[in-house]
């Protein structure tokens, strides 16, 4: 890509950024991951034929939410393990039980 092009999509980043305000519900941000959650439990409540409400919405983006940090957090514990335990083994179960209560 070309650098203005890259120079001119920063700069309207960071107008957009300065310009719009973090939406809230229930006094938390709403990032655009979870706004698209929102949105995607919406559109699913109306093709199946229901009647969106914001707490079922909430509940919706509240699950995927915990569930993609869920994912993330498993991720980082296993490059943990393969980091600082596998090239350990063997070892005795006190130092591994360690080992993991440190992560």
């Amino acid at each position: 890509m070309r650098t203005e092009f890259i120079n001119g999509i920063n700069e309207l980043k960071k107008i957009i950024s300065s310009k719009v305000s973090f939406k809230t519900i229930n006094d938390i941000n709403i990032d655009g991951r979870m706004l698209l959650s929102l949105a995607q439990s919406y559109v699913d409540s109306l093709n199946k034929g229901g009647i969106p409400t914001l707490q079922t919405a909430w509940n919706y983006m509240c699950i995927n939410h915990s569930n993609v940090l869920k994912l993330k957090l498993i991720d980082e514990y296993k490059q943990y393990v393969n980091e600082n335990i596998i090239k350990r083994i063997p070892m005795k179960s006190e130092e591994l039980k360690l080992s993991h209560k440190n992560t």
